[in-house]
């Protein structure tokens, strides 16, 4: 016998064999993990007893959806169709499953509809997203009036639960004509309303909504929400990017409807390039009555807010807050339009609780108003009534503050730490323009603050920007450059700030970020001040 023969055909036998076997057991565990995806389509008038598979073959309800699809999998819900159901919620998420409503079919988002609300119990919306690692994009959530939430994140949930998107969804007309100050229904809430305890807090985390809609909303727009009856609970890293949220508090004449409402212990959240107005305030940080955390780490920026009935931005703990938050590079215009609490502001930071050692940083914001009928109105106030307990420092340079007939800054009690602000009254030189328990005309704000401007600031003017254009991280800007700035004393005017308070609102959100100075010195305001390209040379 050959052995130098047999042995090559033994061993490719042997190979054969190895590789089949490894081949086996790689698809069995393949099958087994949550990568080995499958993609369903739902359609209406498709049949539960199909495989789903594709367009022909696709299902017809969401029962069919729930009972079926596992992590990993995507869903696809026609884009044209509606699914309703007069019981909450009309769609449940599972762990792992990305739900798109956009990507399958000749129309714009797949309606999810309410034609029922609540009755008792703990409150649900037309969407609960109580699971992790899940994808939601491309729908239309319609409360239709019901009362009902919009799209809850984790308020239901047994346990914590992380990376949650909401994309590209429109959500509106949730909590109906039965909705009162007394009941709570939001377009989207984040946070959880499960009892815990402090060996086992119930977090949600990682949480993204970009791209969406909301509005006529029963109580907040989008509300970043642990419940104060379980102090433990947290939410611990949001992003709210390019969002419109506007007219809030729609129904059953409650007025105490924020744009975007976040408090207790909601930390590291980020809150940029979005669209506010009329709302009764823009966006409302504080604590709820008893609790004992707040808010850590927030940063707002790049956001309009605009026409709000009370106030564009709202600082006001009801326990206490210890917390910190920067806001820049933001345009308020035409906030506090009218309130029959007679006072109104763009600006408030208020309240009678402790501030302990909180840190608020207001830099580079743009922050005008000419349009009120508030017998009280101000751009900028800080606490009227009584000094803020503890020792809070609040930093504000930078800042465009341009009033028409208010007094553009009052202070009474000399809490701003100030630098490098342009403040004008534009009615007359002569009218209070800084009230620091001291009366300063035009002319005065130099005396209370010598790195001030006290001109007009030469806003390029034309049409008031309502939102953004371009898309993000390519060339998302405002659709306006209302106030922009091209000369002047703001063009130069302000004083040295690190990263990331050296971006602007008309360039951080580009391919390529501009960044401050790049005339040589900051400029004052939320627009970055750029220079026309140099003239072509014959």
């Amino acid at each position: 016998m050959n052995h130098f023969k047999t042995f090559p055909q033994h061993h490719t036998v042997m190979s054969t064999v190895y590789r089949t076997f490894t081949c086996s057991l790689l698809l069995v565990l393949l099958s087994a993990l949550p990568g080995w995806a499958t993609t369903y389509y739902v359609k209406n008038g498709g049949n539960d007893s199909y495989d789903g598979l594709t367009d022909s073959t696709a299902w017809a309800t969401i029962a069919k959806v729930k009972a079926a699809s596992k992590s990993g999998d995507t869903v696809l819900f026609r884009s044209q169709d509606t699914w309703s159901s007069s019981y909450l919620p009309v769609l449940s998420a599972t762990a792992g499953v990305v739900y798109d409503g956009a990507s399958y079919g000749s129309g714009t988002r797949a309606k999810l509809r309410a034609t029922g609300g609540y009755l008792s119990g703990p409150v649900d919306a037309v969407v609960n997203l109580f699971a992790s690692n899940v994808l939601f994009t491309g729908f239309e959530v319609d409360g239709n009036a019901q009362v009902t939430g919009g799209i809850y994140a984790g308020m239901h949930a047994p346990s914590s639960v992380s990376n949650i998107t909401i994309d590209n969804c429109v959500v509106h007309d949730n909590g109906g004509p039965e909705s009162s100050p007394t009941k709570y229904y939001y377009g989207i809430h984040v946070g959880s309303a499960m009892s815990v305890t402090v060996d086992a807090p119930m977090v949600v985390s990682n949480v993204k909504v970009i791209n969406t809609t909301v509005y006529n909303t029963g109580h907040e727009g989008i509300a970043v929400y642990p419940t104060w009856l379980y102090p433990y609970n947290r939410v611990n890293g949001l992003l709210i990017r390019n969002c419109v949220i506007h007219d809030t508090a729609h129904w059953g004449g409650n007025a105490w409807g924020d744009g975007i409402y976040f408090v207790n212990d909601s930390d590291n959240v980020t809150i940029e390039f979005n669209s506010i107005y009329d709302c009764f305030r823009g966006l409302n940080l504080g604590t709820s009555t008893t609790y004992t955390g707040s808010p850590n780490n927030a940063t707002i920026r790049y956001n309009i807010i605009r026409n709000s009935t009370f106030a564009g931005i709202v600082i006001n703990p009801s326990s206490g807050i210890s917390g910190d938050a920067s806001f820049y590079g933001n345009i308020l215009y035409n906030n506090g339009k009218y309130w029959s609490g007679n006072y109104s502001s763009e600006i408030d930071i208020a309240g009678r609780n402790n501030y302990n050692s909180s840190v608020f940083n207001f830099y580079n914001n743009t922050i005008y108003s000419t349009a009120s009928t508030a017998s009280d109105k101000r751009n900028v106030s800080i606490s009227l009534f009584e000094r803020l307990a503890g020792t809070p420092t609040i930093n504000f340079r930078n800042n465009i503050v341009y009033s028409g007939s208010y007094t553009p800054i009052r202070d009474p009690f000399n809490l701003l730490k100030h630098s490098n602000n342009l403040i004008y009254r534009s009615s007359s030189a002569l009218d209070e323009h800084v009230n620091s328990g001291t009366s300063y005309n035009r002319a005065g704000v130099l005396i209370w603050e010598p790195t001030a401007r006290n001109t007009d600031p030469k806003f390029v003017g034309g049409i008031l920007p309502t939102g953004f254009r371009g898309t993000y991280g390519r060339d998302l800007q405002p659709n306006s450059d209302y106030f922009a700035i091209t000369t002047g004393d703001a063009v130069g005017g302000g004083t040295s700030l690190a990263s990331p308070y050296d971006s602007s609102i008309n360039g951080a959100g580009l391919a390529v970020p501009i960044t401050r100075p790049m005339g040589g010195a900051y400029d004052i305001g939320a627009y970055q001040h750029i220079p026309p390209p140099p003239s072509l040379q014959p």
